[in-house]
């Protein structure tokens, strides 16, 4: 494994990206090239961390990139660092269309995810590292976690998804079914991702942010029966708390869920549409015996995208939890770091 020299990227003159590039496999690998990983960061990642001591490890949901420079932002008010890592087969680290989103194993992504923690640790100087993770990311994260607990301070998990969006009767026969078939035949298509959610973000469609449709499709997308098997799996685990772990944790999603099928505009500005907010509800203490949960009005699936009052006092709760979770000094609202 390697990490490449940066280079510019497409968010703004002062973030770059550097590709990481793998050795490990869950079966899905491309035949004829690597698995890749990409990290996104300021280039003043390094002078931030020298001031405050952390950094910040963002991991992405399901078929996700980084484009929140808001939470960059916000993070930055704290002299704090945010470096996105764009796991295998996602986003940024899309190698070709027919391995998008393929995955058969979540923890194939340890590595790239204790790759990204050592260049926080070793080359930006991080003394303490704050998991940031969204959605899938945070399945991620609590797999990493719950087997590398010393090397990570505090966790930040933004609409986890720690259950399928179904009915229980739904939820118990797909189950049986997809524990077969994701096993013997990975690359079925169980189901579709429908577009109206990244749709809804993306100012070509009226939305308020930009993001790269090659790394955030703006198109239906297949969901494949072996990456459900692995999120299932994952979930039980969760479920049954065999992941929990003793670490600060700040567990936060939306107040309401909208419709997923035909969402309406109301739907898609104000309320989670992707996850059920009642099973984030019920699962939300599996993941820490520390943990913070906190439900945020209006909130979209990824709270850092809903709309700007929203997303403002949610990034005010994390902050002044992480500065009275990890002791750091208060910082000011005239402060320009």
């Amino acid at each position: 494994m390697r990490i490449a020299e940066p280079t510019p990227d497409y968010l703004g003159p002062t973030y770059r990206s550097r590709v990481v590039y793998l050795d490990a496999s869950d079966g899905a690998t491309p035949e004829d090239q690597s698995d890749i990983a990409v990290l996104v960061y300021e280039e003043d990642a390094a002078r931030l961390v020298a001031e405050s001591g952390v950094a910040t490890l963002y991991l992405p949901g399901f078929s996700d990139t980084f484009y929140q420079t808001d939470l960059s932002d916000a993070w930055r008010r704290l002299s704090i660092p945010l470096v996105a890592l764009e796991m295998r087969r996602d986003g940024r680290a899309v190698r070709s269309e027919t391995t998008r989103g393929d995955l058969r194993d979540l923890r194939v992504r340890n590595e790239e995810i204790g790759a990204a923690i050592d260049f926080l640790r070793n080359e930006l100087g991080a003394e303490k590292v704050v998991l940031v993770a969204h959605s899938l990311g945070a399945l991620n994260a609590q797999l990493w976690v719950s087997e590398h607990p010393e090397t990570v301070d505090a966790l930040v998990y933004v609409s986890p998804w720690l259950e399928h969006r179904l009915t229980p009767i739904e939820r118990s026969a797909l189950s049986h079914t997809n524990n077969v078939i994701g096993r013997v035949a990975p690359r079925s298509i169980l189901g579709l991702f429908p577009p109206y959610y990244p749709r809804s973000l993306h100012v070509e469609y009226g939305g308020e942010f930009y993001f790269s449709p090659r790394h955030k499709p703006l198109k239906t997308i297949p969901i494949h029966a072996g990456f459900y098997r692995a999120v299932q799996i994952a979930q039980r685990q969760v479920q049954a708390g065999e992941l929990k772990v003793d670490i600060p944790a700040f567990v936060a999603f939306s107040d309401r869920s909208g419709n997923s099928l035909i969402p309406s505009a109301d739907d898609l500005a104000t309320r989670d549409c992707v996850l059920n907010v009642e099973e984030n509800r019920r699962w939300a203490s599996e993941v820490s015996t520390r943990t913070v949960v906190r439900e945020i009005p209006g909130a979209r699936h990824d709270i850092a995208v809903s709309r700007k009052p929203v997303r403002e006092a949610y990034m005010r709760q994390v902050a002044d939890w992480v500065v009275e979770t990890l002791g750091l000094t208060p910082v000011t609202e005239d402060s320009d770091s």
